[in-house]
């Protein structure tokens, strides 16, 4: 199984990043979700909005995909409307974070033809990696608690002084979700040992091409995190997809689950 995932900035890419929104929504409501506050169109024309898809390289199909919203300290990110009713320190959080660059990775989704194939690690994982060409210094994220194991190894923490000893019932009263962070994306200390190198990899060469293994299947990814101009790295010269080198690489096994 061959993909892509290539990085996007959202009002430079209209069409695209419809037909994101249409594919994110589509997911959620297989989850039975469809009253996502913080799920909405405004992203589109946020010139701090950037988003990663993840393409089928057999059919072009588009099967996963992930957003990363700059704070630009007067619009907020997603996770701010979907917990402040519950609690307002979620703004001071940010706050604090202006100015040495921070935002959120959120609107994370993976395809049902994709299930249980690890996406949502990997899309994950390439976002933190992404966040530094944005000047990002931390990150926050918003999930339920079937993908904390998986934010966790990535690096990030629980806020607990938010919400009821840091959770909420977001999207709904049927989930429990955390406000996390990474505190520092260039050192990511509190990132498991696995993960770190990868993250490290993708951000030293955001053009390459690895074979990812989270769960059985194992994944033949090629990374293209360079916003534009794309210049190709050596593995990539040959148009052939399939000619290019494979670089092996085993990691954990997290759990997956829909985000917002």
């Amino acid at each position: 199984m061959s993909y892509t995932i290539k990085a996007y900035k959202a009002s430079a890419n209209s069409a695209l990043c419809d037909m994101y929104a249409l594919a994110h929504i589509s997911v959620l409501a297989d989850f039975g979700i469809t009253n996502v506050t913080s799920n909405t169109d405004s992203w589109k024309n946020n010139e701090f909005a950037y988003f990663l898809m993840c393409f089928d390289n057999d059919d072009g199909s588009i099967v996963g995909g992930v957003r990363i919203e700059v704070f630009d300290g007067t619009n907020y990110p997603p996770l701010c409307e979907a917990v402040a009713d519950m609690d307002a320190g979620v703004y001071e959080e940010l706050d604090k974070e202006y100015g040495k660059g921070t935002g959120e990775i959120c609107g994370l989704w993976s395809s049902n033809r994709v299930m249980r194939h690890g996406f949502g690690t990997v899309l994950t994982r390439a976002g933190v990696a992404f966040a530094t060409q944005l000047g990002l210094r931390s990150i926050f994220c918003i999930t339920a608690q079937f993908n904390i194991k998986m934010v966790r190894d990535i690096g990030f923490r629980e806020i607990v002084t938010l919400g009821n000893e840091g959770y909420f019932p977001y999207p709904n009263d049927l989930y429990q979700a955390s406000v996390l962070k990474i505190a520092n994306i260039e050192t990511l200390e509190d990132s498991n040992f696995l993960v770190k190198p990868r993250i490290l990899s993708l951000r030293e060469n955001p053009l390459q091409r690895v074979s990812e293994q989270i769960y059985a299947i194992p994944l033949d990814i090629q990374y293209n995190l360079v916003l534009s101009p794309a210049v190709k790295s050596p593995e990539m010269e040959n148009d052939d997809k399939n000619s290019a080198p494979i670089i092996p690489v085993n990691n954990y096994k997290p759990t997956s689950g829909p985000n917002h």
